[in-house]
């Protein structure tokens, strides 16, 4: 069935092999409040889907209504609706596992307060990007469109890299000696 198989693909998810480490930069994990100001909702008004889509997304709904929260059954959702702090989507993705085999690294910006609230980088608040369960954490002074380019942030990426190539050259020499000595077929 295409439309089981279209719903498994966007809401299951499972663990990439070959991932080990992540790095989150200006990460909303729990949503950004800007979604809900007046500019963000003027925005979302323009965002318009095509024909198909519509079409697709209105027989997903007719015929899956319970598997949708009833927000989201007369209308796409868009990016703006999903970042905002009550969303559904973004309530239910805080809430995923991650798999105790990835490390995680988190780099955050604060720049001001956003709309005199909370210290943030203009669209994600502190609040929002801090997990306290990363393996590092790195604060910035930055807006959010130019946390990429901060030379602070460059050099924490690479420090990370560096860090990551380490411990994989590391666990692949592991490996590798584990093999040789457990050969049984090798004579010394």
């Amino acid at each position: 069935d295409p439309t089981r198989n279209e719903i498994r693909d966007l809401l299951f998810f499972e663990p990439t092999p070959g991932i080990t480490r992540v790095v989150y930069l200006a990460t909303p994990h729990h949503g950004a409040t800007m979604t809900e100001s007046p500019l963000a909702k003027l925005g979302n008004g323009f965002v318009e889907f095509s024909s198909d889509a519509r079409r697709r997304f209105k027989s997903l709904t007719d015929s899956n209504s319970n598997l949708f929260h009833r927000g989201f059954r007369h209308s796409i959702p868009t990016s703006i609706e999903h970042l905002s702090p009550q969303s559904p989507v973004m309530l239910a993705t805080a809430k995923l596992p991650i798999t105790p085999l990835v490390r995680e690294h988190s780099i955050v910006s604060i720049k001001s307060a956003l709309f005199g609230k909370h210290p943030g980088d203009s669209v994600v608040e502190y609040n929002s990007a801090h997990l306290s369960r990363v393996e590092s954490e790195t604060v910035v002074d930055a807006p959010h469109t130019k946390v990429q380019s901060h030379p602070g942030v460059i050099a924490e990426v690479r420090r990370i890299l560096a860090l990551h190539l380490q411990q994989t050259d590391t666990l692949e020499h592991d490996l590798e000696q584990t093999a040789l000595t457990s050969d049984p077929t090798r004579v010394d």
